[in-house]
């Protein structure tokens, strides 16, 4: 319960707005009581600046978060740590570190991993790496790597371009729920 009202803070479906410092003493319970959410949460507050100052002691504490997070088996920790390696937030920046945290979340299918994978590859220049992982997260209708596609597509980037393939994921992107 104390998560769901603390989900209601954060979403500001209470309020009409969202209140995070109330979201957050909601969740505190629930994370007191092991719930894997309510840490991932809690921590993605402190990473954005929702809650706290983004000092070096938030990143610390958010990090600390997110392991009992991952321990408890939220996938979204799992995800979010490599985040926390790729851009050194309170962590030294290891790209490699963060690879091996997306990897392993994309083990469990978690979309955004994918993303950030394809984002990594795409940065290195390696474009087949990219798109597969573009393409795997585009399959589980994520719109933003639908977008990716799309573009891909429209330019001829690794593939060859192809209007009718590029309208078909930017149309995807489109038609995708907001609430996946």
């Amino acid at each position: 319960a104390s998560f769901e009202m603390g989900d209601l803070e954060y979403t500001g479906l209470m309020a009409g707005h969202p209140r995070y410092l109330k979201a957050y003493e909601y969740f505190k319970v629930a994370a007191d009581k092991n719930h894997p959410r309510a840490n991932w949460l809690i921590a993605k507050m402190l990473l954005q600046g929702e809650i706290g100052s983004k000092s070096k002691e938030d990143y610390e504490k958010a990090y600390k978060y997110l392991k009992t997070a991952e321990e408890l088996g939220s996938v979204a920790a799992i995800n979010t740590l490599g985040r926390i390696y790729l851009n050194g937030l309170g962590r030294t920046k290891n790209v490699s570190k963060a690879i091996e945290y997306f990897e392993k979340a994309a083990a469990e299918n978690y979309v955004y991993s994918y993303n950030n994978l394809g984002r990594i590859y795409e940065d290195r220049k390696d474009y087949e790496k990219a798109f597969k992982y573009y393409s795997l997260s585009a399959n589980l209708e994520e719109s933003w790597a639908s977008n990716k596609l799309g573009q891909w597509y429209r330019k001829g980037i690794y593939i060859n371009k192809d209007m009718n393939k590029a309208f078909e994921y930017y149309s995807q992107a489109l038609e995708v729920p907001q609430n996946i």
